[in-house]
Order: C-alpha cells, then structure tokens, then sequence
C-alpha cells in the first residue's frame, strides 16, 4: 500500500511509503529533487505491514508531518540495538528475528 502526504510540490507528494517495498521517497523542498531511501531488512516490513493492518491512520499521520522516514530510521536503529544486545554472537547476517519483539518497540 502506498502512503500519500497531503501536501504536494509539482503534482507529487512531497512524502511518500510504499510498504510493499519499503521505500520512503520525499521531494526536497530547495532543489526538488526526488530522494528515495530503501530499508531492507525484514522487521521493517514486518512492522509496516503489521501498522498497515491495524493502525494505518498511524502511518498516515507520520507520512503527513513528514516525521515517517525518521520513525523508520529510529525503529531501525532501536530494534538492531536490542537485537544485539540480547544475542552475544549477533551479526548483522545472521538476524533471525522472533515478531514478538516488534511489540516491545512500538
């Protein structure tokens, strides 16, 4: 499902989520040059996937304040931290994830 902001700079969104592929793509207000920004790892996209199904007004709230590709990168950073933590021999190849720990960061 693709996330639209309200505001729009020459026909396009000035943000947007497309959680299929989880890409945030913004407009950049001074050059207006598209800027598009990929995660790949797997608790990504299934965090996205799991606010899609019961909160999405949340995600749409995020992608209008223009605060969306900030919460990703922060979930990110959070979740790979505690992932680390609780595992002395992690990698980050070797991440198998359980989804119950998505909870605790929400």
């Amino acid at each position: 499902m693709i996330f639209r902001s309200k505001v729009f700079v020459n026909g396009e969104p000035l943000w947007s989520l497309d959680t299929d592929t989880q890409t945030v793509t913004h407009i950049h207000p001074k050059t207006f040059k598209v800027e598009k920004h990929r995660f790949f790892h797997d608790y990504i996209r299934y965090h996205l996937h799991y606010i899609e199904e019961y909160a999405p007004e949340r995600l749409q709230r995020l992608v209008d304040n223009g605060k969306i590709f900030r919460y990703l990168t922060d979930f990110d950073n959070k979740f790979f931290y505690t992932y680390d933590l609780s595992r002395e021999d992690a990698t980050p190849g070797s991440l198998f994830i359980k989804y119950d720990l998505l909870l605790i960061l929400k």
